[in-house]
């Protein structure tokens, strides 16, 4: 099923789960993250896992906020690192959706118009799982291969031959000091302010940029 997805619906499918949440995204925003914690405070033993790309470049495109990926570390959310992540899925318990996520820097992703999501059914979700927990643990460990037969184990494994070994050896465990690494790194050099970085963006043709050079000048 086709439809549009942002901070606010996907925030109202995590308040519902029971079993599980599972998240992979470029960033998240604050808002979602105070959703998952929020879950997790009422439920503890509900599995959560978060998959996003930590780094500078993507805070600096608009993909997701720091503060959200310090309040998941606080609250003791299982939080993966992936750089160039740029599609996006989120499962809740059985039902998932993979969307496209925008850069803020280019467009807000909290419009309600158009559609950038594809809602998918009960059995691609479970290939979904499988498939991110094949990417963030070796699969004797990942819980639910456990549910998989023989040939589907090896039918999704074999479709995803090329891509699971090549994330896999990128994907790990986020550290408190490359968090506090980034940060520091984002206060000293503070990303644009994305609103007025997309109005530039719209009205380029009509501003003029002009450098200055003042030389041998005191005051």
């Amino acid at each position: 099923m086709l439809l549009r997805i942002n901070t606010k619906m996907l925030s109202y499918e995590i308040a519902k789960a029971k079993q599980r949440i599972i998240i992979c995204a470029a960033g998240l925003t604050k808002e979602l993250a105070v959703s998952i914690c929020h879950a997790k405070q009422q439920n503890i033993n509900l599995q959560i896992d978060v998959i996003v790309d930590i780094s500078e470049h993507s805070r600096r495109l608009g993909y997701g906020e720091h503060d959200a990926n310090e309040l998941l570390m606080q609250n003791q959310i299982n939080l993966y690192q992936l750089p160039k992540i740029r599609l996006a899925f989120c499962v809740v318990d059985q039902k998932s959706w993979v969307f496209s996520q925008l850069p803020e820097l280019v467009e807000t992703n909290e419009t309600t118009e158009g559609f950038n999501c594809l809602e998918l059914g009960s059995q691609v979700t479970e290939d979904l799982v499988l498939t991110f927990q094949s990417i963030v643990c070796p699969p004797s460990v990942a819980t639910d291969i456990s549910k998989f037969t023989n040939e589907q184990r090896t039918d999704l494994l074999t479709r995803n031959a090329l891509t699971v070994p090549a994330l896999s050896d990128q994907a790990k465990k986020v550290s408190k000091a490359e968090l506090n690494k980034i940060k520091e790194e984002l206060t000293t050099n503070p990303p644009q302010k994305f609103n007025v970085s997309r109005q530039v963006n719209v009205f380029n043709s009509r501003l003029e940029f002009v450098e200055l050079e003042l030389s041998n000048g005191h005051i």
